[in-house]
């Protein structure tokens, strides 16, 4: 080969070399970008979460959950919901059931999510819990069966966990109530 020719192959080698490198350079910045973005999203997100008892049925109580997911962005995503764990101390009590359900949290919004939780009361932590602290529980558990309770409120501080999770990373938050 000649020397014309070595010096072609080279350049078109080098050529090559430059816009696989400026691809590779463009797709992390796009990509990095993305990430910042996700990051920032998730620190601007401010999550709160209320329940109360709504009812009682075959042993279970019934507590409505709604977990507000305020986004102060100009953009929207969408999530998988997200899964609730309630704990007493560190003795998990119930949870969501397991969800595939797509939710899009709309930008500079708040985005409401429900909730309803069985928590089991004739047996399982809940009714430890009650049975320790003293609560009449079978009278309690009379009147909700009878549907005649008018206070359904147990007076119980709990902690409830919440997690989502967007392409690789995981939120979590977390609030008490009282039921």
């Amino acid at each position: 080969m000649t020397n014309t020719k070595l010096a072609i192959l080279e350049k078109n080698n080098k050529t090559k070399y430059f816009i696989i490198g400026s691809l590779a350079i463009g797709t992390a910045t796009f990509l990095g970008i993305k990430i910042f973005k996700i990051i920032n999203w998730y620190n601007a997100l401010k999550i709160s979460i209320t329940s109360k008892i709504h009812n009682y049925r075959n042993g279970n109580i019934i507590l409505k959950c709604q977990v507000q997911i305020d986004n102060p962005k100009n953009f929207k995503i969408t999530i998988t919901k997200p899964a609730i764990r309630i704990f007493s101390g560190n003795k998990l009590i119930a949870k969501s059931s397991q969800s595939k359900e797509k939710i899009t949290i709309q930008s500079n919004t708040v985005t409401t999510i429900n909730y309803d939780i069985e928590i089991p009361l004739l047996s399982g932590e809940l009714y430890k819990i009650l049975l320790t602290a003293g609560v009449g529980i079978t009278n309690y558990i009379k009147q909700l069966s009878e549907g005649t309770a008018t206070n359904l409120n147990l007076g119980l501080n709990l902690t409830v966990k919440g997690y989502m999770q967007i392409y690789f990373m995981e939120k979590e938050f977390t609030n008490n109530i009282t039921i």
